[in-house]
């Protein structure tokens, strides 16, 4: 009834092996609740090994099935062939190779404290691989089962003989008129039939029609019969050697036997975790059952005051450990308080096959789409851009593709005295779809899988989950709705007990209403008292109004409706609590056009008592949902307050450490998460899909243009003042001042500090220039005499960005060089809300001035709106002779002038994502204790992702100091870069290069992965064409866009050499 085979046929689809298919698809609930929860911490393990640890575990090749056949065929004494041998063999090959990423893992999680992979890392401790019988098998069987020739000199004599007689045989036979062939085992001559019948020799058949006679001639008879024995010596090799392999198997029977178990179960755990990220599920933790309660009738305003009472004792406790453990983050613990009060709590719960049905028709869709669309930008059906029309236009497309809908969320949480729920409302709104999906999520949760819904999800271990749903009459035994239903609840009772869960659909249904209602209610009430024939928990949908009674006489039951638009005349498929359900007939036929006077008087005969109630129900209705309106605002005020106030606390604490930055062409997987976090990813998924490969080199994208319907100003100013600003300039022309990428450069050359200006200048190309000015002003006011004496039509640009020469940068990810030009991040900031956008954000203290959110002003970017209100300040652009002036005025006054002319500011950190820096409060808050995100030791999430380091503060004294790893990393990178550029133009200059030398000298010295200098030898041996770039492609989620480029092979190729080796993600090669 509930079709929970259904859903573990959707589970096993995750799986990799026969036998796991197989378990998968036959799951059935543990017997204990101990059981259940070593399946959900079980599923736990294995979904935090492969998502953040070891990538998807590969059972590729294991044949569980033939290897479960051939153990049970040699624990019995029969003889294995070679096919049954290789399966074994495949099951201890992959074993060790399972083994070998499990202690990977294991040892990677140690090294973080995480303790959560231990019941994978007990099982595959001890699990046998048996590398001896493994690579005995190897070496005596080949591909397709044969025995090998050197497996035994037995063989190698018998095949050398066999080989020799067939010779002999075929020699004798050519001298005959005829074609060579065999037949039944001995050779012969075929030769066409004829008149004056078959030729001297023994005729061993015809041929189709009797058209030709097989004949073996006397001189090949005593040959074939020498063949026929030396047929039977070898059969008899093989057979030995065979033998010999089968003993070996059947004396490690017990071993192999508990490998092959762990590694279905490994496989069945790993398809439960990979469908629960599929579907966005999250693991349940399983509580108490609530204490066993009596029905308090009237006893209702006691019950409220001591509630309240205890609410007002649990509001001061929770106060206090407020105070005392302010360390907390605060939006989770107010989840987890509301989850508590509840021992079935499903927030936002989603019918789980109905999801997955419409998940797996989405994914056709977009298959369909990648194969048949001309272009690549119109392979991703789907946008990650958050806004509404975009979510319009991606639901009409599922529509107009006829998709499964998304199941509406329900939320179904119930507190510990509620022992029934009653949900009525309009046919087809639902009800009979949450009393499934309910079913499911605690079948699934005692099964160890993910729930789909929101955490936490908290739910008892039912004992059994015991449902009569739908209409299922039998016609072979005369049995009506109403008594095919008695008889189907009658069964159920006698298997129920307090800590069941009964799901009854529309109970009371199919005879008289009074007689109905009478025994529904009785049912109810027999239910709730628990003990043998009771339950713990009953949910119960409805016609009969007069069950929704109950909860005004005992406080053990609960109402719940399914909500119905009258408008649009269809039900929403939402669960309203705490309102029982109403009738809308009369409503309905009145916005249909029944007569008005018909209308009226079915509302007469109704009589008023009945419309009063339908009234009372119909505002109880519109009151809570303005209810629910003021909560989800509240909630988002609260929500934003809570998580920066709580990362605030979490960057005030000692000792926090920055794990160590690879190098920033690695990071393209977490980039995009990154991005999608911080949404940028709407305009930067379809620039990746759309882009094109080029061959060889680095760069392996074009050149992006930065938003191509506005130009942007670029003023780079440059001070010779420290020994790392010439390469600083260097670099930045040379990454950055590209011809026709949509921008004009300026780049100031301030004369006069202690160092000259680099000789000779780097080359620029037409839309860049230099100036020289003399060493009067600080960058800022450089910036506003550019604007003043050099850019006459500022209307031209809609977007102006300056810099300085203390920072080296931008720093990109290779494989985002043409699908993100360096101006975007900054730009993407900017919008009708945000003026001024820069990489960090400063809360430190200036002088004598009070902390103040300010951007830093090394790099920064701004609209022509918000240029105009800098320039209108008369002290933003003004050239200051005194650092100090320059500070408070041009750095610090920029960003408070943006804020006064009532716009905010915004930088590249996401820790400071989504922060409205306009209020003082918040902004107080969420700054990092009065810390300068450039200094050393004060990181303040910079060096999270690689777009937060796009320029990089590096002076020759920092490197000096020691501890700036900021600049020690950006000069790290420069090198690299320049290693890139270098292949690069010997690749152009027609210089042969089998593969990135820069990257070689790369792996050989400052690569972390300590192996890369062998792979990459061994790599570069085997070349592109045994590369298997669909294996490689297609065992990493983020590499799916590869498949809708020009050339899959040669860019898989590229990303593997630049990227995948060093990372460890899994690859093979075919030769």
């Amino acid at each position: 009834m509930l079709d929970w085979g259904r859903l573990c046929s959707q589970v096993a689809t995750f799986t990799q092996t026969t036998l796991g298919q197989q378990a998968c698809a036959s799951l059935r609930p543990p017997p204990t609740a101990a059981l259940s929860a070593a399946a959900i911490r079980e599923t736990g393990a294995v979904d935090a090994l492969e998502a953040e640890y070891a990538g998807d575990l590969d059972f590729g090749g294991i044949q569980t099935a033939q290897c479960g056949q051939a153990l049970t065929r040699a624990s019995r004494g029969g003889m294995l062939s070679g096919t049954a041998l290789q399966a074994v063999a495949s099951l201890l090959v992959g074993a060790a190779k399972l083994q070998r990423a499990v202690k990977a893992a294991a040892r990677e999680a140690e090294g973080t404290g995480y303790e959560g992979l231990h019941p994978v890392t007990e099982a595959f401790k001890t699990i046998a691989t048996m590398p001896e019988l493994a690579g005995a098998i190897g070496s005596s069987i080949e591909e397709g089962g044969a025995v090998r020739e050197s497996a035994s000199d037995a063989v190698k004599r018998a095949r050398t003989r066999l080989r020799t007689l067939e010779g002999r045989i075929r020699g004798i036979l050519k001298g005959y008129n005829g074609e060579v062939t065999e037949q039944g085992g001995r050779m012969c001559v075929a030769v066409p039939s004829s008149p004056d019948g078959p030729p001297k020799g023994i005729l061993l058949g015809s041929g189709p029609g009797g058209s030709s006679w097989y004949i073996e001639p006397p001189a090949a008879v005593q040959l074939n019969n020498d063949l026929a024995a030396a047929r039977g010596e070898l059969y008899g090799a093989e057979e030995a050697v065979l033998w010999v392999l089968t003993g070996r198997v059947a004396d490690a029977h017990a071993e192999l036997q508990a490998s092959l178990d762990k590694v279905v179960w490994l496989d069945t755990v790993a398809a439960k975790a990979r469908y629960g990220r599929w579907i966005g599920g999250v693991l349940p933790e399983l509580v108490p059952f609530p204490k066993t309660g009596k029905a308090r009738g009237g006893s209702k305003a006691a019950a409220a005051a001591a509630a309240q009472q205890a609410g007002m004792e649990g509001q001061a406790e929770g106060d206090e450990q407020e105070e005392e453990g302010d360390e907390e983050d605060v939006e989770e613990r107010a989840a987890m308080d509301d989850a508590e009060r509840h021992y079935v709590y499903l927030r936002r719960l989603r019918h789980p096959l109905l999801l997955g049905e419409h998940l797996l028709a989405r994914e056709n869709l977009e298959r369909d789409k990648r194969r048949y669309s001309t272009t690549s930008g119109t392979a991703r059906r789907f946008s990650n851009r958050k806004d509404t029309s975009a979510a319009a236009a991606a639901a009409q497309a599922v529509a107009d593709a006829g998709l499964p809908p998304d199941p509406q969320p329900i939320d179904v949480t119930v507190k510990p005295q509620t022992r029934a729920v009653i949900i009525t409302g309009p046919n087809t709104g639902g009800k009979t779809a949450t009393l499934k999906a309910l079913g499911l999520a605690v079948l699934a949760a005692k099964c160890g899988l993910p729930v789909p819904a929101i955490a936490p999800v908290r739910l008892p271990c039912f004992d059994a989950v015991l449902a009569d749903i739908g209409d299922e009459q039998s016609l072979s035994a005369s049995l009506s709705t109403f008594s095919g239903h008695l008889r189907r609840i009658s069964a159920l009772r006698l298997e129920s007990s307090s800590r069941s869960l009964v799901l009854l659909d529309e109970v009371g249904t199919g005879t008289d209403p009074t007689e109905g209602s009478a025994l529904g209610i009785a049912l109810l009430q027999t239910l709730v008292k628990g003990g043998p024939g009771g339950a713990c928990l009953t949910v119960s949908s409805t016609h009969h109004g007069a069950l929704t009674s109950l909860k005004y006489e005992d406080d053990r039951f609960e109402n719940s409706s399914v909500e119905f638009d009258e408008v649009k005349l269809a039900p929403t498929y939402r669960l309203l609590w705490g309102i029982p359900g109403r009738s809308n007939a009369l409503n309905i036929a009145e916005r249909l056009g029944l007569d008005a006077a018909v209308v009226a008087a079915a509302r007469e005969k109704m009589g008023a008592a009945a419309a009063e109630v339908n009234t009372t129900i119909a505002e109880l209705e519109a009151l809570r949902r303005r209810s629910e309106q003021d909560e989800v605002a509240e909630e988002a005020a609260a929500k934003a307050a809570a998580v920066a106030r709580g990362k605030a606390r979490k960057l005030r604490r000692p000792g926090v450490f920055q794990r160590p930055r690879a190098p920033l062409v690695t990071y393209l997987p977490v980039l995009l998460i990154a991005l999608a976090i911080s949404g940028w990813a709407w305009w930067l998924l379809p620039r990746l899909l759309s882009s094109h490969s080029t061959n060889g080199g680095l760069r392996l994208l074009p050149v992006a243009q930065p938003r191509a319907r506005a130009r942007t100003l670029v003023v780079y100013v440059f001070g010779g003042s420290d020994p790392e600003y010439g390469d600083n300039l260097s670099f930045f022309i040379n990454e950055a001042v590209k011809e026709g990428d949509g921008c004009d450069y300026i780049i100031v050359l301030q004369q006069g500090k202690e160092l000259p200006v680099p000789d000779p200048l780097p080359a620029l190309p037409s839309n860049a220039r230099y100036l020289q000015h003399a060493n009067e002003c600080f960058d800022i006011g450089t910036v506003g005499w550019v604007l003043e004496n050099h850019v006459p039509r500022r209307s031209v640009y809609s977007y102006f960005i300056w810099l300085n020469s203390s920072v080296r940068g931008p720093f990109l990810p290779s494989y985002l060089s043409g699908v993100l030009h360096w101006t975007e991040p900054l730009l993407s900031k900017l919008n009708d809300r945000v003026k001024l956008v820069g990489p960090t954000i400063n809360c430190g203290r200036a002088y004598d001035l009070p902390p103040t959110v300010h951007v830093q002003s090394y790099v920064s970017a701004t609209d022509a709106a918000g240029l105009e209100v800098l320039l209108n300040t008369g002290t933003v652009f003004k050239c200051w002779g005194h650092i100090h002036d320059t500070i408070i005025s041009s750095e610090i006054g920029a960003s408070t002038a943006i804020m006064a002319a009532g716009y905010s500011i915004d930088s590249l950190m996401l820790r400071y994502k989504g922060v409205n820096w306009r209020d003082p409060a918040l902004a107080d808050e969420a700054c990092n204790g009065e810390l300068n995100p450039l200094q050393p030791g004060f990181n303040d999430g910079v060096n999270v992702e690689p777009l937060e380091v796009m320029f990089i503060k590096v002076k020759a004294a920092m490197l000096a100091a020691g501890n700036w790893p900021h600049a020690t990393t950006a000069v790290k990178y420069a090198k690299w870069a320049r290693l890139a550029a270098d292949e690069a133009a010997r690749a152009a200059a027609g210089a042969r290069s089998a593969s990135p030398r820069w990257l070689a000298a790369i792996a050989a010295n400052e690569w972390p992965h300590k192996s890369a200098p062998a792979l990459l030898r061994d790599a570069e041996r085997r070349g592109k064409d045994c590369f298997d770039h669909k294996f490689y492609i297609d065992s990493g989620y983020d590499l799916s866009f590869i498949w809708d480029q020009p050339d899959p092979p040669e860019l898989a190729w590229q990303q593997f050499l630049q990227m995948g080796l060093h990372e460890g993600r899994p690859y093979r090669f075919s030769c």
